[in-house]
């Protein structure tokens, strides 16, 4: 082999090195850039969902402070009644004693009273009932509320970023759990559910 020969192998290695430094420079590029976007989509995704959850236990909350307000103005309405009655059965009594020529009339006016009362009673019985109808709704509501939260823990981070992920080895995927999110529900609750 001759001189002209050698430089021209020797050329040709330099030229293949150069390429393979160019390469692998260019390819730790785009390994980089592959892991800041897959970071960046997935801050942008549980950003996403704690701003969802934190919606969503506002609203919660609202739903729990109403219906309760609403249930002890129902009691306080109830009992003030009933207080009603036995103040007028009270009266109707003391008349009674104090004039016996009008017994026929107070008796028939104590029955009035005494069906009256027995109609309160019945509306207590039945408030009671949905109290404790819309207390096992919420309770279903939480536990759905749990299973949500439960069953999207595993829906982060998206089929999209998990393809960056597995496509780059120097991305951790143990790296997941450092930013410790729970999800939520999707679903929001009415008034009308609580009864």
């Amino acid at each position: 082999m001759d001189k002209c020969q050698l430089q021209e192998e020797l050329a040709k290695l330099r030229h293949h090195l150069e390429t393979d430094l160019v390469d692998r420079s260019q390819l730790e590029q785009w390994k980089k850039e592959v892991e800041e976007q897959a970071d960046r989509e997935l801050r942008q995704k549980l950003q996403e969902v704690n701003e969802f959850l934190q919606a969503q236990a506002a609203h919660q909350d609202t739903l729990e402070k109403i219906r309760s307000s609403h249930l002890d103005s129902l009691k306080n309405q109830l009992e003030e009644r009933i207080r009603d009655l036995d103040r007028a059965l009270g009266r109707i009594r003391s008349n009674q004693a104090e004039r016996p020529f009008q017994k026929e009339s107070t008796q028939a006016e104590v029955e009035k009273y005494k069906e009256l009362y027995v109609v309160e009673a019945k509306s207590r019985k039945s408030l009671a009932k949905r109290l404790e109808r819309a207390n096992e709704r919420l309770a279903e509501a939480n536990t759905k509320l749990l299973w949500e939260r439960h069953r999207s823990r595993s829906a982060v981070p998206s089929s999209a970023v998990i393809g960056h992920l597995t496509a780059s080895p120097l991305l951790d995927s143990t790296g997941l759990g450092r930013h410790g999110i729970s999800l939520g529900p999707s679903r929001s609750l009415g008034l009308r559910h609580l009864w």
